[in-house]
């Protein structure tokens, strides 16, 4: 219950909420049927053009406000699917975009039902308060006689209209009769009232005066922190030469600006190697089939006969493309390709230049180029095959290192993808080295091994490709705000192009470049202190997103947890290989490899390199005569054995152990 006050009667009443019969909203109407209501109601709402004008005005903005309703459910759900992962469990996910649909088509119903009801108040609270002539058609009522119970019944169409003294609308004629007349409480009923005409130029001027002074203003005080807010991100960002700045930090010792830059060799050896490939004749099998280059073929012939159950002519395919991966190389060889690898391999300095399109953020190494980079990587693995088979150390050691120095000019480029690749390029070379550890090879050979490994490893911290990957984000995060009109209209702005997602369906907010820029430190300060640490001296505090809310830091920062993970595997390769070595050493001394690892140490190897997620030794058992397995217990931290058939799963809920060794229990 309610209490309200009709203006200028000084009457107050109780008014009841209205759901099926909105006019018990009105204790004047309560001595009536609920038939005498409707048909009252009805009389009142017949305003033809405006009526239809109302419906059609509700029908508008429900329309309008149920599409911002399911825009912003989606937004919603779309953030809450981001925030808190809730796809990976289906049933939640459904229940939760039901029941927001549900919200977003119910609001608009529901309000478009208290527009409605509203409205219809209104009208019938106007015609009680003009009660004059009769609600249903219009008689006038004035001087009618009061009959009994002040009723005043009327003489057109005998409707019953109750008169209420409190009001002042009976007065008594010279025979005493109680007449109708409540003209001196009738309002003006046209629409253009005294108070209508005061609101409206109220209105009027409060709306110039915000059209013309408040509107100019603002927008101009918003421009003016556009243009500051631009010049700082212009001044901030990192461009070319920070981040030229930070690759040069980490350039070799004693190197010099002058020196032979190894990204120069490789421009070289890519029009070498493309020179000599027009001069080698593409052989085709007796069905038509051109042969290809896969230098895998050489490493191990056979990479394509384990992918399923090949026919004669897939025999014969691979047989022809074999013959033909060797006579390129051959060709390599003989015209010069080695020649340029090797070149790369004695530049010290590995320097490319990023650069900075017009209009656009920095662009780094080119998809095409480190395309290329994997392909030398694959012709220098093949090369150290053909060298380990003909017992070729110098050959197999200049393939070793030009392989090792392709990974390491990707090493020294800042960002994740480059990190990534020089990753798989060193991956693929160790590779080989395992096998020719795997044949107990001669002191000189494990001397040869190691400092041409040692030559070619860039002395970079553990978290650089993450602090580039920084530079990388700052730099576009500055990008997009050094112009005013990227950002004028927030995430809808149409100088964000393609990176908003479409124009007002992104999710999240665009905010401050001030705010992106902390956000994305934030999130960069924990993974590049973590990255530095071993996996089990980690706090734990890395996540895979920061929360924000901000649009671009959602697109722009990597899946950094990742990319750690994959650079602790890196590591403990490489802690593997110096055990490896030590055992090999050991091998050469004893004739067989000891029990344990902590007799290597000090003649065999100077400490034991720690498990990097245990922070224990490498686990190591002998597996047969003159054969071992030397493993990493793997992200989980569970010792699994160490089998020589485990094999590591990237992404999946288990991480089996890290196999260090050649597994040459299935050789």
């Amino acid at each position: 219950m309610n209490a309200q006050k009709l203006r200028g009667t000084g009457m107050i009443y109780t008014m009841r909420i209205p759901l099926s019969n909105i006019w018990r909203a009105f204790p004047e109407l309560d001595r009536f049927t609920d038939d005498q209501c409707k048909r009252f109601v009805r009389a009142a709402c017949k305003r033809g053009w405006q009526r239809h004008f109302h419906r059609t005005g509700i029908g508008c903005l429900t329309f309008v406000f149920f599409l911002f309703c399911f825009w912003a459910m989606m937004n919603l759900l779309m953030w809450l699917d981001s925030s808190f992962r809730l796809n990976q469990n289906r049933i939640p996910f459904v229940l939760l975009t039901a029941a927001l649909l549900m919200v977003a088509f119910g609001i608009p119903a529901a309000v478009a039902m208290v527009i409605r009801d509203r409205l219809l108040l209104r009208r019938i609270r106007f015609v009680l308060r003009a009660r004059g002539s009769c609600p249903s058609c219009q008689y006038s009522l004035l001087g009618i006689v009061v009959s009994a119970g002040n009723i005043v019944i009327c003489p057109e169409c005998g409707i019953e209209v109750e008169a209420d003294p409190s009001l002042k609308e009976l007065t008594t004629d010279e025979q005493g009769r109680a007449l109708f007349t409540p003209s001196d409480r009738i309002e003006d009923t046209r629409f253009w009232t005294t108070r209508r005409k005061r609101f409206a130029k109220r209105v009027a001027i409060g709306l110039g005066v915000f059209l013309f002074v408040v509107l100019p203003a603002g927008w101009g005080v918003y421009e003016l922190f556009l243009w500051r807010q631009a010049k700082t991100a212009a001044a901030e960002r990192p461009g070319v030469a920070g981040v030229l700045e930070f690759i040069e930090s980490y350039q070799p010792a004693g190197t010099l600006s002058t020196d032979l830059n190894a990204w120069d060799g490789l421009y070289g050896a890519i029009t070498t190697a493309a020179q000599i490939e027009a001069t080698v004749p593409v052989p085709r099998t007796s069905g038509g089939m051109e042969a290809i280059a896969y230098f895998e073929y050489v490493v191990d012939p056979r990479a394509l006969d384990r992918r399923g159950e090949p026919t004669a002519e897939d025999l014969e395919h691979n047989r022809v493309s074999l013959e033909y991966t060797l006579d390129l190389l051959e060709a390599y060889k003989q015209q010069g390709l080695y020649d340029a690898l090797d070149q790369i391999a004695a530049s010290s300095r590995a320097v490319r230049t990023p650069t900075s399109i017009a209009g656009h953020a920095l662009v780094f190494t080119p998809i095409s180029e480190l395309t290329d980079v994997r392909n030398f990587a694959r012709i220098s693995a093949a090369r150290m095959h053909l060298a380990r088979e003909a017992d070729d150390l110098t050959e197999f050691i200049a393939a070793l290192e030009s392989g090792v120095a392709l990974a390491r000019m990707c090493d020294h480029q800042p960002t994740l993808i480059e990190g990534l690749a020089a990753m798989a390029i060193e991956g693929l070379m160790l590779q080989e080295v395992r096998v020719s550890l795997a044949e107990h090879p001669s002191a000189e050979w494990l001397d040869a091994l190691e400092a041409a490994i040692d030559r070619q490893r860039p002395a970079l911290p553990r978290n650089y490709h993450i602090v580039g990957e920084h530079l990388q984000t700052l730099d576009a995060i500055a990008w997009i705000f050094s112009t005013s009109k990227s950002t004028r209209f927030g995430s809808v702005s149409a100088g964000l192009g393609g990176l908003a997602g479409g124009a007002g369906f992104s999710v999240g907010r665009l905010g401050t470049y001030a705010a992106n820029r902390d956000a994305i430190d934030a999130y960069y300060a924990v993974y590049e202190r973590e990255a530095l640490l071993d996996p089990f001296e980690r706090t734990g505090g890395a996540t895979l997103g920061v929360g924000s809310g901000l649009m671009l830091v959602e697109m722009l920062l990597p899946a950094l947890g990742n990319a750690v993970d994959a650079f602790d595997r890196r590591e403990a390769v490489r802690r593997g290989l110096a055990v490896a070595l030590g055992l090999e050493r050991y091998y050469l001394d004893h004739g067989s490899y000891p029990e344990t690892l902590s007799v290597l140490v000090p003649e065999h190897i100077a400490s034991l390199p720690v498990d990097p997620w245990t922070g224990e030794p490498l686990r190591y058992r002998l597996i047969g005569e003159g054969a071992y397995v030397l493993y990493s217990v793997g992200p989980d931290a569970t010792d699994d054995g160490g089998g020589p058939n485990i094999v590591s799963t990237w992404g999946g809920t288990r991480n089996p152990d890290i196999i260090l060794s050649l597994p040459l229990a299935e050789e």
